[in-house]
């Protein structure tokens, strides 16, 4: 469980502000959709300057486990990906969510960014484990280098699932009985993904949990489980950018 800032604009990671020269937000409310034309809000939402190079690196999403590597500014004919990582700098990297989990990734030094959207379809195939093997395919960027953030997401308390899909996650995680078969049925998403991430070699205190759920935070959060529909999602984002004099 990790501490967080928190406004009706964003919610901060403490550990992966402790990185040099990664910027990143988990949006809320009040903040960007992830959409062309919102250059200034996504600004906000990282915190960089105007001053600062900024351009998009946008994906497509598909409730998959693909992973984009980006290497250039994408602003049309998006990859379709529900990951992305860069070691470019200037651009932003981001997922839009309302109850899946935002999941925000950066090497300790630095050097790599990188972002997933993780449903239960992606929490089932493994998209943390896959976005961990790309830090090392394309960076070099080791597990044991990773420092991770998991942000706002309907919580175990909400998410209560058919049996059948409990039998799915059971059979894949049975380690995890406790956190499949939770109070009454309700998946713990969030845990599941930790899990993922130590067993590929990322060190739990790398790993931070933003622990607010979607369907609790009205004021603060979007939840289609509660009601909101489309396009109302969060934007989180995540991006290198060296502070320009």
């Amino acid at each position: 469980m990790g501490n967080s800032q928190k406004s009706e604009f964003c919610l901060k990671s403490e550990l992966l502000q402790e990185i040099p020269n990664v910027f990143h937000g988990f949006g809320c409310r009040l903040g960007p959709r992830g959409v062309l034309g919102e250059l200034a809000a996504v600004r906000q939402l990282l915190g960089i300057p105007a001053s600062n190079p900024l351009a998009p690196g946008l994906i497509q999403q598909e409730h998959g486990v693909e992973i984009a590597t980006v290497v250039s500014p994408i602003a049309i004919d998006l990859p379709k990906a529900d990951g992305a990582v860069t070691e470019e700098p200037s651009i932003y990297i981001g997922v839009r969510t309302a109850d899946c989990l935002p999941v925000l990734v950066a090497g300790k030094h630095g050097n790599a960014v990188g972002v997933a959207h993780s449903g239960w379809k992606g929490t089932l195939d493994g998209i943390a484990k896959k976005l961990v093997q790309t830090f090392w395919k394309e960076f070099g960027v080791a597990a044991s280098d990773l420092i991770v953030s998991i942000g706002p997401a309907i919580g175990a308390c909400c998410y209560q699932v058919s049996a059948e899909r409990i039998a799915l996650f059971l059979e894949r995680y049975p380690e995890l009985r406790p956190e499949i078969t939770g109070w009454q049925g309700c998946l713990d998403l969030g845990r599941i993904v930790q899990h993922q991430l130590e067993l590929c070699g990322v060190p739990s205190a790398q790993i931070e949990q933003i622990d607010l759920c979607t369907e609790c935070h009205p004021e603060l959060l979007f939840s289609f489980r509660r009601g909101d529909v489309a396009p109302a999602r969060q934007f989180s984002a995540i991006a290198i950018s060296r502070i320009v004099d």
